[in-house]
């Protein structure tokens, strides 16, 4: 499995996290020995993940669980201080990158949180300049809009799935990747709730529901 970068955009219950859940569970079902690591920025993991498949739940904080089929799963909720938050952000993508040997997925939610449009270094950064080289991490990183997010973090998400977005037009990102007919194309998709399309290479898929 060749190993991409998503962004998922998509306003506040739009669908954004589970689709992450589920993307990530498909990676982790797919590679063999795979791990995923899911930061969820807003702490509302425990809700979306007992109907993803697998039944993934919280547990405590942080650390490790592993599912039916045993494999390792990490449902990490952030402290509520910002500063020790992305100091726990650092260790896990540290860390995630270390497993040479392990694929991993790295989902982080609410991701301009910490890779904001701004913010030109940090951990999510990290993630996204790592690819389908050694260390083997695929990243899913989560925001409302694309104007949210760094642009550095974007550029290196060849997949980017979309979920209904509030005033889709406003952003210039749109312009630079999409012609205006697949921007329309993208809106028409995303008009029902849980409903979304992907964008790769150009071109929108036909729309579909998580």
């Amino acid at each position: 499995m060749r190993i991409q970068h998503e962004a998922v955009l998509g306003r506040t219950r739009s669908g954004k996290t589970y689709y992450a859940a589920w993307r990530a569970d498909q990676f982790r079902r797919t590679v063999g020995g795979a791990q995923v690591i899911f930061f969820d920025t807003k702490g509302t993991g425990g809700q979306g993940a007992g109907s993803v498949p697998g039944q993934w739940v919280m547990f405590d904080r942080r650390y490790a669980l592993r599912d039916m089929e045993g494999d390792p799963l990490v449902w990490y909720v952030p402290s509520a201080d910002q500063k020790v938050a992305q100091t726990e952000l650092e260790v896990l993508t540290q860390y995630a990158m270390q497993m040479r040997d392990q694929p991993t997925v790295v989902v982080v939610d609410e991701a301009q949180v910490w890779a904001g449009s701004g913010q030109r270094s940090g951990p999510v950064q990290k993630v996204a300049r790592q690819g389908a080289g050694e260390p083997q991490v695929m990243g899913i990183f989560t925001a409302q809009r694309p104007a949210d997010l760094a642009k550095g973090v974007l550029t290196q998400c060849e997949r980017v799935v979309v979920f209904r977005i509030d005033d889709i037009w406003e952003s210039s990102y749109w312009e630079r990747v999409v012609s205006q007919d697949v921007l329309k194309q993208v809106q028409r998709g995303t008009q029902k709730r849980h409903h979304y399309v992907v964008l790769e290479g150009g071109e929108v898929s036909d729309p579909r529901k998580v």
